[in-house]
């Protein structure tokens, strides 16, 4: 009797252990998405980790005279001379007072920009499945992808290729 019980109950046991081996997998094949968020102001914004190259604290920016309000000039980062895009005015949120604090080194096409930013990019992974379609005031600006959901707040995913339309 007691032979059989212990038997029932590793049988129960090793079904339980089955079922969430089953749901941990179908977890980890979710699609997930590694962003770097940053701020723009008071808004978070992020891009796909693939386009990101790496990030600079202050740095010089040399102005371009009779370029757009978004081009706040060129810098230098090991060499390599990149323009330094603002995507404040491009999104209606306001240009950047002064130098940004961070760059955010991104691959656009065969090049690389330096993307303003207000704070230091972190790592997120979510869910591809958080992606949503912009539903806010920005719905339809061809800058960004859509929006997610991160700790009670929108995070903004941005398109960088609109960039070649400006």
């Amino acid at each position: 009797m007691e032979q059989e019980q212990a038997t029932a109950t590793m049988t129960v046991l090793l079904e339980q252990a089955e079922r969430l081996r089953q749901g941990q997998d179908s977890e980890r094949s979710e699609e997930l998405l590694d962003l770097i968020v940053f701020r723009l102001g008071e808004e978070c914004y992020a891009l796909p980790v693939e386009a990101v190259r790496g990030v600079i604290g202050k740095s010089e920016i040399t102005p371009l005279p009779g370029t757009p309000r978004h081009l706040l000039g060129l810098t230098n980062m090991r060499g390599e001379i990149l323009s330094v895009i603002d995507f404040k005015p491009l999104l209606g949120i306001g240009a950047a007072q002064g130098l940004p604090p961070y760059l955010v080194v991104a691959r656009l096409g065969e090049h690389s920009v330096a993307l303003a930013a207000d704070s230091c990019p972190e790592l997120l992974e979510l869910p591809a499945s958080c992606l949503q379609p912009m539903a806010t005031r920005a719905a339809g600006s061809p800058h960004l992808r859509g929006q997610l959901h991160h700790e009670g707040g929108l995070v903004f995913l941005l398109e960088l290729g609109s960039l070649l339309e400006h």
